[in-house]
């Protein structure tokens, strides 16, 4: 098993859908911490202030692809993986620049394998960096 030791930001409006992302997050082997962001400012500020390898952000929430943008642009290595609810949002959330964009209903060994996708490019990109 590998070592924990990413930090993972969910960013979803409390309920159902809040409760089952933490509760999957906290199962996968990398991830040390998970935490949560309600809203757009709460998000900015927590990228801002721990730089997570990971968030996990709803697309229910407005102005996220304005949050995508500026995640993208100011920390380029933090993976984005856009929730969405439709077609249309899910292309809004590509042009928006984010790593992965799932449509709500998807099953959830596919955000797993997306999650643990990223994880082990993050660490390749690691390993590289230090040689």
């Amino acid at each position: 098993m590998k070592n924990k030791s990413l930090l993972a930001l969910v960013v979803s409006n409390s309920g159902t859908l809040q409760d089952g992302l933490l509760a999957l997050m906290t199962t996968i082997p990398q991830v040390s911490t998970v935490l949560v962001a309600e809203d757009i400012k709460a998000t900015i500020r927590m990228v801002e202030n721990h730089q997570p390898a990971l968030v996990l952000l709803d697309m229910a929430l407005h102005k996220n692809q304005v949050v995508v943008q500026k995640i993208k642009t100011q920390w380029p290595n933090i993976h984005v993986v856009l929730l969405v609810e439709n077609v249309s949002q899910q292309k809004k959330g590509e042009a928006s620049g984010a790593d992965s964009v799932l449509i709500k209903g998807f099953p959830v060994q596919k955000l797993i394998a997306i999650v643990e996708g990223l994880i082990e490019q993050q660490e390749s990109t690691s390993k590289v960096d230090k040689n």
